[in-house]
């Protein structure tokens, strides 16, 4: 396996476990009071939207060249801070 095909794996496995944890703040997200329920669907939008483009942006490096593969692989490691960033501060709003 090569390095580029490493990545790409690990990177669809980061953003499946992402998408269930996603899911389950949707669910807790139900459960919250009128006030903070607003919040947190904000946040939960603001995630899923993070996370399509961290899916569109892998999707383009897993069909890269060679001479386009390190600065995409920059652009998906980047996605997936802002993504985990922003997944944080949900679970911050949650607490």
């Amino acid at each position: 396996m090569t390095v580029k095909e490493t990545f790409v794996n690990d990177m669809k496995s980061r953003l499946k476990t992402r998408e269930k944890e996603i899911a389950d703040l949707k669910s807790k997200a139900e459960s919250a009071g009128a006030g903070s329920r607003i919040d947190i669907e904000e946040k939960i939008a603001e995630l899923e939207l993070k996370q399509e483009y961290t899916r569109k942006t892998l999707t383009e490096l897993r069909t890269a060249n060679e001479d386009r593969w390190e600065r995409l692989k920059h652009n998906v490691e980047s996605a997936w801070r802002d993504l985990d960033e922003a997944y944080r501060e949900a679970l911050i709003s949650f607490a």
